[in-house]
């Protein structure tokens, strides 16, 4: 229902609280692996939700994944345009904005081709029940796949920007604010 489509919107307006604290904590590639890990199961914890499952298990769930995907969004935005030269910054922005349209709209596709492809397995008769968790299971596992490229981003990706710092820093050198 609408209250718990709210779950998922509070979820990403939530990531504005604490997403400068995560990133100078445990730097983009911490952050962006363990978000990855989260988001994934998130989405592939939708296969248990059943008519029984609890109405607050619902909404946490939903808050949980809006929040990654927020956070996601937020993070991947602005390491994006870490190490861009300010001359630069409009046509990187422009690229930014078509690549996640077009990262969205095949996440769309491809929930819909898994949906039509699972229904057609199936015989035709109808979209069922096991025909969705097929869905969440085939969006979990891209989204999950996804962690590896985080992983090998450097440890000290966006640093200058997140203010942490993957090597300790030599004594009586300040940490950037």
């Amino acid at each position: 229902s609408g209250g718990r489509t709210v779950a998922l919107a509070g979820g990403v307006l939530s990531v504005r609280l604490s997403v400068q604290w995560l990133l100078r904590s445990l730097g983009f590639r911490v952050a962006l692996v363990v978000n990855g890990l989260v988001s994934g199961f998130g989405i592939l914890a939708c296969c248990l939700l059943t008519q029984s499952t609890p109405a607050a298990v619902i909404v946490l769930l939903l808050y949980v994944i809006g929040f990654a995907q927020g956070f996601q969004f937020t993070t991947l935005n602005t390491v994006a345009y870490a190490d861009i030269e300010s001359n630069r910054l409009s046509a990187a922005t422009s690229f930014s904005q078509l690549f996640q349209q077009l990262s969205q709209g095949c996440g769309v596709a491809i929930a819909a081709a898994l949906l039509h492809l699972a229904v057609v397995w199936h015989g035709g008769q109808g979209l069922a029940r096991g025909d969705v968790a097929i869905a969440f299971v085939g969006l979990a596992c891209f989204g999950l796949a996804a962690v590896w490229s985080f992983w090998t981003m450097a440890a000290d990706a966006g640093e200058e920007v997140s203010g942490h710092h993957s090597k300790p820093l030599p004594q009586g050198v300040p940490a950037s604010d």
